[in-house]
């Protein structure tokens, strides 16, 4: 089970975070068959002995259509995880939850996205009780949306620069403050960014290379 719930994490980006149990929302991912699939585990703890399994979803879902795909958080704050998508155009599809594994019409919420190398969501960043989105553009700066609570965002702010060799980031709602925080590796360098609830930094962590 081990070893199939790390094939998982690798096929579905399932953050370290959510491995240590500070977070554990669904994941989603896009398969070689052009399928949109969903990973879930039997368990409330995402821990690597939890049961993960894989379900269809959907389908049309070719990868040279889509560019990036990531839990975005109940953006709608029904109580279910939604999902975004963005496509070579550049446009970014919400697909808004009606269940655990079922969604309502999709609906583009932003375009010009294709200046971004990295998407993440599903974390309220600034404390609004809003789910926040965070991306990192191709010049290496790291990019803060505000959720307005509906599935929209407010004008991008750099909040950092220097992450083009960021890997392997994680975000997590509570962090070891109790806050958010952000995990990524530099060149082989594991880094935590802890932040202060209000959308800033609060402290760089390095742990080492490997």
């Amino acid at each position: 089970m081990k070893d199939f719930a790390r094939k998982v994490f690798a096929i579905v980006g399932v953050s370290a975070l959510s491995v240590a149990g500070m977070v554990a929302p669904p994941s989603f991912a896009q398969s070689n068959s052009s399928q949109a699939q969903l990973a879930h585990r039997g368990s409330s703890q995402a821990t690597a002995s939890a049961s993960w399994s894989l379900q269809n979803i959907g389908t049309g879902w070719a990868s040279k259509v889509i560019t990036h795909t990531f839990n975005a958080g109940d953006l709608d704050r029904n109580g279910y995880q939604d999902m975004m998508l963005t496509d070579t155009k550049g446009d970014l599809w919400l697909y808004p939850a009606r269940s655990n594994t079922s969604f309502y019409p999709r609906k583009r919420v932003g375009y010009g996205w294709n200046g971004m190398r990295d998407i993440f969501g599903g974390v309220d960043f600034n404390g609004d009780g809003k789910v926040d989105i965070l991306g990192i553009d191709n010049r290496g700066n790291l990019r803060f949306y505000a959720g307005l609570g509906n599935g929209y965002f407010a004008k991008n702010r750099v909040i950092n620069t220097g992450w083009r060799s960021a890997k392997n980031v994680s975000l997590a709602q509570k962090g070891f403050n109790g806050k958010p925080i952000i995990m990524a590796s530099f060149n082989g360098v594991l880094r935590s960014f802890a932040t202060d609830g209000r959308g800033h930094f609060a402290r760089r962590i390095t742990y080492g290379s490997g």
